[in-house]
């Protein structure tokens, strides 16, 4: 599989470390951030909060490769919800830029490649369990990444013309360095553990797995489905 080029954008984070190193035992690995990873890969800069780096980046994917058979959307943005206590709601610029950079960003990069993408490729969206349940003060990240997930959904659909599947993963609480205020707080550590059916938080590398299955073509009869990878934090009961 090392001839199959695979297009990993915000890889330079926690998760996206995870999932770059897990992948590029195997593939062609392109990595597109702001920061370069930690790991070697290919790399191109991305900077999702500008148009003119957008497009830039997408010109040059399709002058450096002859196509692609996977892409990865690792990045995302989310705030403090500290920082948001002192107000009602969530500022109107806040929410706007959390959903600009979580998913108008994906849907500007897809529009471009869509055509470069080969035939029985496979693109993964990383969510958040915050799609799903409700959490204080961070609405703008909760409905970016629901949207995330809708547009999964919906564009399995658009491009199942040349059979390119689209499965988005809800990601519960890992060790990330996004993470690292609230995991060395122990009280908000216990608690968030306390939701969980596996009374702990997830470690980067338990995602590499589930990415290398719908990355690949044992998944191929997967498409428009979130996967949860959250310790069973969705489903807990009593």
């Amino acid at each position: 599989m090392r001839n199959k080029n695979i297009l990993l954008i915000g890889g330079s984070g926690g998760i996206g470390t995870a999932i770059g190193e897990s992948l590029i035992k195997n593939f062609n690995l392109i990595t597109a951030s702001r920061n370069k990873p930690s790991y070697s890969s290919e790399f191109i800069y991305l900077d999702l909060g500008n148009d003119d780096s957008i497009n830039s980046f997408c010109k040059e994917i399709k002058k450096k490769y002859k196509s692609l058979d996977g892409l990865i959307f690792a990045s995302g943005k989310s705030i403090n919800p500290k920082k948001e206590l002192d107000k009602k709601l969530q500022s109107a610029e806040i929410f706007r830029e959390l959903i600009e950079l979580n998913v108008i960003s994906f849907y500007k990069i897809i529009c471009q490649l869509d055509t470069f993408l080969n035939k029985n490729s496979s693109i993964i969206l990383i969510s958040s369990i915050g799609a799903h349940i409700s959490f204080p003060n961070n609405p703008g990240y909760q409905a970016s990444k629901a949207a995330l997930e809708s547009l999964a959904r919906s564009l399995s659909n658009d491009l199942s013309h040349k059979n390119i599947r689209i499965n988005a993963i809800a990601l519960g609480y890992f060790k990330t360095k996004m993470t690292e205020e609230s995991f060395n707080n122990i009280e908000t550590r216990i608690q968030r553990s306390s939701k969980t059916i596996m009374n702990r938080w997830g470690d980067p590398d338990e995602i590499k797995g589930i990415i290398n299955f719908l990355i690949s073509s044992s998944s191929s009869y997967i498409t428009g489905s979130t996967i949860f990878i959250d310790g069973g934090w969705h489903i807990k009961g009593l």
